[in-house]
């Protein structure tokens, strides 16, 4: 029996089945998604998304394999995951924007269907309180990172001083008086700090980024997976020194530790 190719039913009355609007002629079905639960940028934090919308056949070529609305509604959820995936759930608005701006223009061919729609995003209240934690406590990290960015340089400035740094140590070490002798000329090649140093925005946004990934990457294993790429990636740029310092960590990381990968290995 030879089979039958797949045709889409038609409806005389034309686009009645889109409910979104800008279908063109009378093959547009529609299409929906009720209460998906999709991640956002940050793992453990999932936008709760409803789509409606429509599919029709692509312009060229035959019909899907199969239910040709579940290709779409699959296609669809894909794409809003792949846009989602870099939106903030205390941002819910732009996020719904982010997708609407694709979604509400047809999208296609795609497994011989096209579709649009319109999504409405919604963040649950404890999804919510966790995010705002989290932005706390990042708010908090970097706040202490500036206050001991602070103090360093100040000890620095201190320590520099030929003339401030022996009240220093006796003011904050005197039960130490007997070691100064030796302390004393480790100091000597101290230099003070860079006054008026312009702030150094990628330095910054790479400080948060690894906070970020330190926070996602929990477990031994994870932990593994980063160092041995930033081994990779350092040896990469000729950052050989970091790159031996971060092998000789990953080499200390524990029993899920391997051999870090070396300047001039395979890396397949």
């Amino acid at each position: 029996m030879t089979p039958v190719p797949w045709q889409p039913a038609r409806s005389p009355r034309g686009n009645r089945a889109d409910p979104v609007g800008g279908g063109r002629g009378p093959a547009a079905r529609a299409l929906t998604l009720a209460r998906e639960q999709l991640p956002s940028r940050v793992p453990g934090l999932p936008f709760t998304v409803r789509v409606r919308g429509a599919w029709r056949p692509s312009g060229g070529g035959s019909g899907p394999d199969g239910d040709p609305a579940t290709v779409a509604r699959h296609h669809l959820r894909e794409q809003v995951r792949r846009i989602l995936a870099g939106c903030c759930v205390l941002e819910p608005a732009a996020a719904q924007d982010a997708v609407n701006a694709v979604l509400m223009s047809w999208q296609g061919p795609a497994g011989g269907v096209e579709y649009h729609g319109r999504a409405r995003l919604a963040v649950t209240r404890p999804v919510r309180a966790r995010a705002r934690r989290l932005l706390l406590r990042e708010q908090a990290g970097h706040l202490e990172r500036q206050e001991t960015g602070r103090h360093h340089a100040m000890v620095q400035e201190l320590l520099a001083d030929p003339d401030g740094r022996l009240p220093y140590l006796i003011d904050r070490h005197p039960d130490r008086l007997d070691k100064l002798s030796v302390l004393l000329p480790l100091l000597e090649g101290i230099r003070p700090p860079r006054a008026g140093r312009p702030a150094d925005p990628a330095r910054e946004e790479a400080v948060r980024l690894l906070d970020r990934i330190l926070d996602d990457f929990r477990t031994p294993p994870q932990r593994e997976v980063l160092l041995h790429a930033l081994v990779r990636a350092l040896t990469a740029v000729g950052a050989e020194e970091l790159a031996d310092r971060s092998a000789r960590l990953s080499a200390r990381a524990g029993p899920h530790a391997r051999t870090a990968p070396t300047a001039g290995s395979d890396t397949g």
